[in-house]
């Protein structure tokens, strides 16, 4: 775990144990929050390639760790609720592959990663299981749409020069996103995963080096992330 990682979660349990407790939770029909997390991103490729090399079945995924910030809204009925809001998640993975030099048998080995931020907006629907104060455990499920931040997002491919390279990416992204949800009083903790629907970009990359027109690299992909999170029901 990062430096960084350890200071984001000590700061929001320090915001968690400094916010005034209620003896009581109040039911509301709807309720507010906020939540800080960190989820773990790896690449799902659908095509692997440089050139007429195929990569597809051989590639090694590695998993980055971003940092994520939403608040939200929940609507409350009964043991149902529907939640909604706006969160920031700080996106980072990237995979590795063997390929072949062109016009050699030797082998290479490549890697593609990238890093950016997203704009998100989820609707969840939950299910409490258990609703007896000040404990609650529910399941939730839903969409979640996502775009991302042009100018934040990078993509970077080792093997030929370290070369920064360039992809469209597209525009508005779906995911199915899938969880539980546990609260003690006011304080919240969410464990999920969140499975790309959509392809990220057109799978088309750009490298601007090495003869891309007898090169062209293909990194057709979705993702899923795992994430936790921890925050404040108000």
């Amino acid at each position: 775990m990062t430096r960084r990682t350890v200071t984001v979660i000590l700061t929001l349990f320090l915001a968690v144990s400094a916010y005034p407790q209620k003896n009581e939770l109040v039911e509301r029909t709807f309720n507010w929050g906020f939540e800080l997390g960190c989820g773990t991103t790896g690449m799902y490729m659908h095509k692997v390639g440089i050139g007429g090399y195929d990569a597809s079945d051989n590639y090694s995924r590695q998993s980055g760790i971003g940092y994520m910030f939403s608040t939200f809204g929940r609507a409350n009925m009964g043991k149902f609720y529907i939640q909604t809001g706006f969160s920031l998640f700080n996106d980072r993975t990237s995979i590795s592959f063997p390929y072949r030099e062109p016009q050699s048998d030797m082998d290479m080995t490549g890697s593609f990663s990238v890093e950016g931020i997203y704009f998100q907006v989820p609707l969840m629907v939950g299910f409490n299981i258990v609703k007896q104060h000040p404990y609650s455990f529910s399941v939730f499920a839903g969409p979640r749409f996502s775009t991302p931040w042009a100018s934040e997002c990078k993509a970077y491919y080792s093997g030929f020069g370290n070369s920064r390279v360039s992809e469209n990416l597209n525009r508005i992204n779906f995911s199915l996103t899938a969880g539980v949800c546990c609260s003690i009083s006011n304080v919240l903790m969410d464990f999920g995963f969140d499975y790309g629907l959509t392809k990220q970009s057109d799978g088309t990359v750009s490298p601007g080096f090495y003869n891309p027109q007898q090169m062209p690299v293909i990194m057709d992909r979705c993702t899923g992330t795992l994430y936790f999170s921890i925050g404040l029901l108000l």
